[in-house]
Protein backbone atom coordinates (compact mmCIF):
# COMPACT_ATOMS: atom_id res chain seq x y z
CA UNK A 1 0.00 0.00 0.00
CA UNK A 2 2.89 2.73 1.01
CA UNK A 3 2.61 5.98 2.82
CA UNK A 4 2.92 9.32 1.01
CA UNK A 5 5.02 9.10 -1.47
CA UNK A 6 3.29 6.43 -2.74
CA UNK A 7 -0.25 7.78 -2.42
CA UNK A 8 0.53 11.53 -3.71
CA UNK A 9 -2.89 12.19 -5.09
CA UNK A 10 -4.36 11.66 -1.02
CA UNK A 11 -1.52 13.61 0.46
CA UNK A 12 -2.46 16.25 -1.93
CA UNK A 13 -5.80 16.33 -1.23
CA UNK A 14 -5.27 16.56 2.39
CA UNK A 15 -3.05 19.44 1.84
CA UNK A 16 -5.74 21.45 0.10
CA UNK A 17 -8.00 20.56 2.98
CA UNK A 18 -5.45 21.79 5.62
CA UNK A 19 -5.29 24.54 3.02
CA UNK A 20 -9.15 25.54 3.26
CA UNK A 21 -9.69 25.07 6.67
CA UNK A 22 -6.67 27.07 7.69
CA UNK A 23 -7.68 30.25 5.58
CA UNK A 24 -11.39 29.83 6.79
CA UNK A 25 -10.27 30.03 10.58
CA UNK A 26 -7.48 32.71 9.61
CA UNK A 27 -10.17 34.49 8.52
CA UNK A 28 -12.87 34.07 11.35
CA UNK A 29 -10.49 34.78 13.49
CA UNK A 30 -8.84 37.78 12.44
CA UNK A 31 -11.89 40.02 12.81
CA UNK A 32 -11.32 39.52 16.63
CA UNK A 33 -7.83 40.85 16.24
CA UNK A 34 -8.81 43.83 13.65
CA UNK A 35 -10.56 46.73 13.99
CA UNK A 36 -12.79 45.43 11.23
CA UNK A 37 -16.59 46.00 12.52
CA UNK A 38 -18.74 43.11 13.40
CA UNK A 39 -20.10 40.95 15.47
CA UNK A 40 -17.05 39.21 17.75
CA UNK A 41 -17.36 35.69 19.19
CA UNK A 42 -20.90 35.74 18.14
CA UNK A 43 -21.43 32.27 19.17
CA UNK A 44 -19.83 32.09 22.20
CA UNK A 45 -22.08 35.33 23.04
CA UNK A 46 -25.24 33.86 21.55
CA UNK A 47 -24.40 30.31 24.14
CA UNK A 48 -23.46 32.60 26.92
CA UNK A 49 -26.39 34.80 26.97
CA UNK A 50 -28.97 31.73 26.49
CA UNK A 51 -27.24 29.71 29.56
CA UNK A 52 -27.82 33.32 31.53
CA UNK A 53 -31.54 34.30 30.09
CA UNK A 54 -32.57 30.13 31.11
CA UNK A 55 -30.54 30.68 35.22
CA UNK A 56 -32.49 33.86 35.23
CA UNK A 57 -35.48 32.15 34.52
CA UNK A 58 -34.94 29.68 36.42
CA UNK A 59 -33.94 32.07 39.67
CA UNK A 60 -37.25 33.90 39.38
CA UNK A 61 -39.57 30.66 39.23
CA UNK A 62 -37.39 29.70 42.55
CA UNK A 63 -38.15 32.74 44.10
CA UNK A 64 -42.00 32.84 42.99
CA UNK A 65 -42.50 29.37 43.99
CA UNK A 66 -40.67 30.88 47.74
CA UNK A 67 -42.97 33.90 47.82
CA UNK A 68 -45.83 31.63 47.59
CA UNK A 69 -44.61 29.11 50.35
CA UNK A 70 -44.39 31.72 52.40
CA UNK A 71 -47.78 33.19 51.82
CA UNK A 72 -49.47 29.83 51.23
CA UNK A 73 -47.95 28.57 54.58
CA UNK A 74 -51.03 29.90 56.68
CA UNK A 75 -53.19 28.75 54.35
CA UNK A 76 -51.78 25.00 54.75
CA UNK A 77 -51.57 25.28 57.81
CA UNK A 78 -55.60 26.03 58.15
CA UNK A 79 -55.96 22.80 55.82
CA UNK A 80 -54.11 20.74 58.27
CA UNK A 81 -56.08 22.07 61.20
CA UNK A 82 -59.38 21.56 59.42
CA UNK A 83 -57.85 18.27 58.58
CA UNK A 84 -57.56 17.48 62.14
CA UNK A 85 -60.71 18.44 62.91
CA UNK A 86 -62.30 16.15 60.62
CA UNK A 87 -60.67 13.55 62.13
CA UNK A 88 -61.44 14.63 65.28
CA UNK A 89 -65.03 14.75 64.43
CA UNK A 90 -64.69 11.24 63.22
CA UNK A 91 -63.25 9.90 66.27
CA UNK A 92 -66.03 11.24 68.29
CA UNK A 93 -68.89 10.25 66.23
CA UNK A 94 -67.44 6.62 66.32
CA UNK A 95 -66.72 6.66 69.95
CA UNK A 96 -70.49 7.67 70.00
CA UNK A 97 -71.36 5.02 67.57
CA UNK A 98 -69.43 2.30 70.17
CA UNK A 99 -70.98 3.86 73.12
CA UNK A 100 -74.72 3.40 71.71
CA UNK A 101 -74.10 0.15 70.13
CA UNK A 102 -72.51 -1.17 73.71
CA UNK A 103 -75.21 0.58 75.47
CA UNK A 104 -77.96 -0.84 73.61
CA UNK A 105 -76.68 -4.36 73.53
CA UNK A 106 -76.56 -4.09 77.26
CA UNK A 107 -79.92 -2.64 77.25
CA UNK A 108 -81.54 -5.84 75.11
CA UNK A 109 -79.95 -7.80 77.68
CA UNK A 110 -80.87 -6.17 80.46
CA UNK A 111 -84.70 -6.14 78.61
CA UNK A 112 -84.40 -10.05 77.81
CA UNK A 113 -82.90 -11.00 81.05
CA UNK A 114 -85.66 -8.66 82.94
CA UNK A 115 -88.54 -10.63 80.87
CA UNK A 116 -87.27 -13.79 81.55
CA UNK A 117 -87.05 -13.19 85.23
CA UNK A 118 -90.63 -11.87 85.00
CA UNK A 119 -91.96 -14.62 82.75
CA UNK A 120 -90.62 -17.00 85.56
CA UNK A 121 -91.95 -15.22 88.55
CA UNK A 122 -95.38 -15.10 86.22
CA UNK A 123 -95.37 -18.65 86.12
CA UNK A 124 -94.30 -19.67 89.69
CA UNK A 125 -97.16 -17.30 90.54
CA UNK A 126 -99.48 -18.97 88.56
CA UNK A 127 -98.40 -22.38 89.65
CA UNK A 128 -99.03 -20.85 92.93
CA UNK A 129 -102.71 -20.07 92.38
CA UNK A 130 -103.40 -23.03 90.49
CA UNK A 131 -102.44 -25.10 93.59
CA UNK A 132 -104.29 -22.71 95.84
CA UNK A 133 -107.70 -23.17 94.00
CA UNK A 134 -107.19 -26.64 93.39
CA UNK A 135 -106.52 -27.12 97.28
CA UNK A 136 -109.26 -25.09 98.00
CA UNK A 137 -111.89 -27.10 95.89
CA UNK A 138 -110.32 -30.18 96.98
CA UNK A 139 -110.51 -28.60 100.80
CA UNK A 140 -114.59 -27.58 99.84
CA UNK A 141 -114.85 -30.81 98.47
CA UNK A 142 -113.41 -32.66 101.26
CA UNK A 143 -115.58 -29.65 103.47
CA UNK A 144 -119.10 -31.20 101.33
CA UNK A 145 -118.18 -34.80 101.99
CA UNK A 146 -117.88 -34.62 106.08
CA UNK A 147 -120.99 -32.42 106.44
CA UNK A 148 -122.46 -34.74 104.48
CA UNK A 149 -121.89 -37.41 106.30
CA UNK A 150 -122.29 -35.39 109.30
CA UNK A 151 -125.48 -34.15 108.49
CA UNK A 152 -128.17 -37.44 109.28
CA UNK A 153 -130.22 -37.17 106.54
CA UNK A 154 -127.44 -37.29 104.12
CA UNK A 155 -125.75 -39.78 106.17
CA UNK A 156 -127.95 -43.07 104.91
Amino acid sequence: MGGWSHNEWIRGLVFHQEYLLAIYLGFIETRHFTYFPGPKFTVFYNVYTRYEVQQLCQQWADSVVDVQHMSLRHTKEQIDYVRLNHEYDYIKKRALINFLTNSRLNLENHFHSRTTNMLSSIERYEQGNLKALVNGIGKSALDKVHSSLKDPQTAA
